[in-house]
């Protein structure tokens, strides 16, 4: 499978801070630079400190070793290395134990996916975003667009918000949703205790009728190949299956959801891209991966027939994509590969987030880390990549759109859920009504930041 072109290794676009991949690199490799340091924690942190000279993509910035304390705990000694480049707020680049980290998506989980949000002081309300289907949230029947105020009588506030995110018992939840402007009790919701399951990133693949169109509607919230590692295509061959079965439809429009994917695997990106475009284009480019001066190497990516299998490719010549602050990564991929090859690209939500950089995984069988550099910028078939402050929507619901509507609590997939309604009736009518199409805004509003469970080391070797 000619997945890229001069790469010997699978390259991976880093999602941000809820969501990091990795691969498998080959260390052993006599790289230039300075040897290792002689022993104990030295040896790790010469490993460390020669990968990410060869291969950082700003390592001309990293300080010299003579400048650094090269005794200090490989974390803080990773850390030291990076670039004021690297992310936004919080670096890109990282680094995790290999003893502590899962190989494979399995996750312990109440089955919520959540942003922990306040408006204002300092209370924390939980945002549902969306639930894993057959887990406890799912049997529970909390559905998107609920707002969790309490969790066994414990009121959330800036203090205790990340707290959540350990808790795997049973629990009970209070519920409440916008009515009228204020945020209102609606239920109280027993939740069975967390399980370990696989969430599954296609979230929901449908079809719909709407005045005489066959419209396709596919939430894809990661871009994983399968449940274990990277060479696990089940997730793949889900995607394939779906095509087909979107093509016996005739398919008129196509809405791809990627409100709440923050990215995943480039080969991932590939795939559904290959799927998506014009018959035509094969064969032709739909990224490139741009390495350091020093390596000076270009990883290719292409529309690719070979990957579609038993697939089916959709021919689209017009994609609706609804995208939030969340959609990064491989999902700008998407949006920026296919512009080039004659797809109408309509966005739908909220402005991206503007991550135009790729990581991969460096490990060594000697040390129990994995390290995670930035190692290239990216680009479409016509060169773009300056794409760090996101894309903005065609049509634009203003900053973090999903948060700032005070509507009823719709399932993603209901038709009257109020952003995939937007995007329906703009299929029909080729616009918003004035009260749909306005810039809503809270200046009080603030997303918090968290690590949601299950995203972190979701695929290791």
């Amino acid at each position: 499978m000619d997945k890229y072109t001069k790469c010997s290794f699978p390259l991976f676009i880093f999602i941000g801070l809820l969501l990091f991949v990795s691969c498998e690199v080959d260390t052993s490799l006599d790289f230039p630079g300075p040897r290792p340091l002689p022993s104990g924690e030295q040896t790790v942190n010469g490993w460390i400190y020669n990968t990410m000279q060869i291969n950082y993509l700003w390592n001309d910035e990293i300080p010299e070793l003579e400048q650094i304390d090269e005794t200090i705990d490989p974390e803080v000694f990773f850390m030291s290395l990076l670039s004021d480049k690297d992310g936004k707020g919080s670096p890109y680049s990282y680094i995790e134990s290999t003893l502590t980290t899962k190989s494979n998506n399995l996750t312990t989980t109440h089955g919520i996916n959540y942003t922990p949000v306040s408006f204002g002081g300092i209370s924390v309300y939980y945002h549902i975003n969306y639930v894993t289907p057959d887990s406890p949230a799912g049997d529970a029947g909390l559905i998107h667009g609920e707002w969790i105020t309490h969790y066994n009588d414990i009121e959330i506030n800036r203090n205790n918000y990340l707290d959540f995110d350990a808790y795997n018992g049973n629990m009970t939840l209070s519920l409440a949703q916008f009515i009228d402007g204020d945020l209102t009790h609606t239920r109280d919701v027993e939740i069975e205790a967390a399980i370990e399951m696989d969430v599954n990133p296609i979230h929901l693949d449908t079809v719909y009728t709407i005045e005489d169109k066959k419209v396709a509607y596919l939430v894809y919230n990661r871009f994983l190949s399968g449940p274990f590692d990277h060479n696990d295509h089940t997730y793949d061959n889900q995607l394939r299956s779906i095509s087909s079965d979107f093509a016996a439809h005739n398919l008129d429009e196509l809405i791809l959801d990627l409100r709440y994917n923050p990215g995943g695997l480039v080969s991932c990106a590939q795939l559904l891209a290959t799927l998506l475009a014009p018959k035509d284009k094969m064969g032709e480019v739909l990224c490139r991966l741009r390495s350091n001066k020093m390596l000076n190497e270009e990883y290719i990516y292409r529309l690719n027939e070979s990957l579609i299998g038993n697939g089916t490719n959709l021919d689209m010549k017009r994609v609706y994509i609804i995208t939030s602050s969340s959609t990064a990564s491989s999902s700008e991929i998407i949006i920026n590969g296919l512009r080039p090859h004659g797809v109408e690209v309509i966005l739908v939500g909220g402005q991206t987030a503007g991550k135009n950089v790729a990581s991969t995984e460096f490990t060594d069988d000697n040390f129990p880390w994995a390290l995670n550099p930035i190692i290239s910028t990216i680009e479409n078939a016509d060169g773009f990549g300056d794409y760090a402050d996101g894309f903005i929507p065609d049509f634009n619901f203003g900053r973090d759109y999903e948060f700032l509507y005070r509507g009823e609590a719709k399932d993603l997939g209901d038709t009257e859920e109020y952003i995939l309604s937007s995007v329906l009736q703009i299929i029909n009518t080729g616009s918003l009504s004035g009260t749909r199409s306005r810039t809503m805004d809270n200046a009080n509003l603030q997303i918090l930041p968290h690590q949601q469970k299950g995203l972190h080391g979701a695929i290791v070797q």
